[in-house]
């Protein structure tokens, strides 16, 4: 009996669509530094140039500590973040936070990935004066 059961979890294991494959298939990562390109609407350029580093315990960082943030797994390649990188006038004062929300979708080479991310501007107050959402192009350093 023991041995019929055993045979019929093995031949279910082995009907089920992608089960034996995805104990081969290594799960894909988005640590380390990513440079990412953000098209604002209208424009065919982009308008947002990023490189923040993804750590293995979660957290962003880049730019010599100017940008800080988190990101979490969403899916098996998916990727949600949220940083955030203070601006400067050339006199070395503060003028704003740039906040970017995003989500990417690593392809299958894991050096590239797509995505969208929300770029909003905060004021010094904190009030947000600038929002726009766009396309988003990623690709690992």
């Amino acid at each position: 009996m023991k041995s019929l059961l055993g045979n019929l979890l093995i031949s279910t294991v082995l009907l089920l669509p992608g089960a034996a494959h995805a104990q081969h298939t290594k799960a894909l990562n988005v640590t380390g530094i990513w440079i990412f390109w953000a098209l604002l609407p209208g424009q065919t350029q982009p308008a947002y140039v990023g490189t923040p580093e993804f750590e293995a315990n979660g957290t962003l960082s880049g730019g010599g500590g100017a940008q800080v943030g988190k990101w979490v797994r969403t899916g098996n390649q998916e990727f949600a973040f949220t940083f955030l990188a203070n601006s400067y006038d050339s006199s070395g004062k503060y003028t704003d936070t740039h906040r970017v929300r995003g989500m990417l979708t690593l392809s299958d080479d894991g050096v590239t990935a797509t995505g969208k991310t929300l770029l909003e501007i905060l004021d010094p107050t904190g009030a947000v004066v600038f929002t726009s959402p766009g396309p988003t192009m990623f690709s690992g350093v």
